[in-house]
């Protein structure tokens, strides 16, 4: 399983390589997302499509909630990149979620929406028979973060056997992938470099590395850098265009910011691939945006 700040992958090894597993969806990633409504809970791909009725009752950013704290200026600024989500302060000075659940206030950890997320993952298809998994987590990530998981597994009854940092998981897919270029296992190694721009940070990772065999030599992160950001500012640049060109504000309404927001994530999709784009919302604050 990897476990990544926006969405998830399932894969199963098979003979030489690795097959991603397809969710309820049909899709390779799968939201990294827990939804709350009046009288049940969704995870994932079921997360992401009702979030739009509960926006306050949406809980995202997953990955960095884990062993975060709460007086910190990374709480902060996710606060204030997530209006939606209520942030509270738990007995360990670490970020819980409030929500509101059958009429009644809940206060949630982290590790209790990961057991969920954790449990719908394992329900896809191929997957629910397989007995132990191994989650990648953060080389950088404390003992308490990594804790953090291996509680969360406890909760949903999955055994985890092994804790994989991402980029020592990126260096294993290389090899698999370029076998035939790598010196054999009795040849000296070679030096390669791997850049991984996620959800929540960039990692850059320098790892000695020849067939059936890998080591990490160095490794460095930045977590201004990342998916999110680019994100962030990229919203931030189409939110001023509308309100210029259309004279309203997206993020005054819940709902209508997170139409927004899925319209930015599709645009800059888009634009990975494509030199131009033309960024449409329709009917959203009874406008129809396009630019």
């Amino acid at each position: 399983i990897d476990f990544g700040n926006s969405n998830c992958v399932v894969a199963i090894p098979k003979g030489n390589g690795v097959d991603v597993v397809l969710n309820q969806s049909s899709n390779r990633l799968t939201p990294t997302m827990v939804m709350y409504s009046n009288e049940r809970r969704y995870a994932g791909e079921l997360a992401s499509q009702n979030q739009m009725q509960f926006p306050q009752n949406t809980i995202s950013d997953l990955k960095k909630l884990i062993q975060l704290p709460y007086d910190s200026d990374e709480r902060v600024e996710l606060s204030r990149s997530n209006p939606f989500q209520n942030f509270v302060k738990l007995e360990d000075g670490s970020v819980g979620i409030k929500i509101m659940y059958q009429n009644k206030d809940l206060i949630l950890r982290p590790e209790q929406c990961i057991a969920y997320l954790l449990k719908d993952l394992r329900s896809f298809p191929e997957v629910d028979k397989m007995e132990s998994f191994v989650i990648t987590v953060n080389p950088w990530w404390s003992e308490s973060q990594r804790r953090s998981i291996l509680n969360a597994c406890k909760i949903a009854k999955i055994q985890c056997s092994c804790l994989l940092n991402t980029s020592t998981a990126a260096s294993i897919a290389y090899i698999l992938q370029h076998r035939q270029r790598l010196p054999a296992p009795n040849q000296r190694s070679v030096n390669v470099a791997f850049v991984d721009i996620g959800g929540s940070a960039m990692t850059v990772a320098i790892a000695e590395v020849k067939q059936q065999s890998v080591q990490m030599k160095a490794i460095t992160y930045n977590e201004k850098v990342n998916g999110s950001k680019l994100t962030e500012l990229f919203e931030n640049y189409l939110l001023k265009k509308v309100k210029e060109k259309y004279k309203v504000d997206p993020s005054e309404s819940p709902r209508a910011m997170l139409r927004f927001r899925q319209a930015v994530e599709k645009a800059k999709k888009i634009l990975s691939v494509n030199p131009a784009y033309q960024f449409e919302v329709h009917s959203i604050m009874n406008v129809d945006i396009m630019f």
